[in-house]
């Protein structure tokens, strides 16, 4: 079934969570009782529940828990490559930039250190570039 991936971040500088969801709407405000903070959506695209999953494995390395991702740069060009240029062309991205030697820590096999950095390549920039100018 199609629906939309929706990013939403916990606070002005909290975690970001990736999510799928019918109406995205409904899913942020059942969200926003649960939550301490206030919840700002940061777009959605539209995408199926597989592809949630996809992106949530692109993402492994910047995983807290469960559908939480820690706001860090890479993160957040996911998002708007994501909102921009749909989910697909957002994991292509991703998997395609994430360097090929990473260390995993025990916990949650998160990436510690500078290795935990995705690689970015000139076309990357360029897309942010294009995302930053719209």
């Amino acid at each position: 079934m199609t629906g939309f991936v929706y990013f939403i971040r916990r606070g002005e500088f909290g975690s970001i969570k990736v999510g799928y969801s019918i109406d995205v709407q409904k899913r942020l405000t059942a969200l926003q009782t649960a939550s301490d903070l206030p919840l700002y959506l940061l777009g959605f695209t539209k995408a199926n529940w597989a592809q949630e999953s996809e992106a949530h494995e692109a993402l492994t390395p910047y995983r807290k828990n469960g559908e939480w991702f820690e706001n860090e740069d890479f993160v957040r060009q996911f998002v708007a490559a994501a909102v921009s240029f749909g989910i697909e062309q957002a994991i292509m991205m991703a998997e395609s930039h994430m360097k090929p030697r990473r260390q995993r820590c025990g916990v949650r096999g998160r990436i510690r250190g500078e290795n935990r950095a995705a690689i970015i390549c000139k076309h990357c920039q360029n897309m942010q570039e294009a995302i930053d100018s719209r």
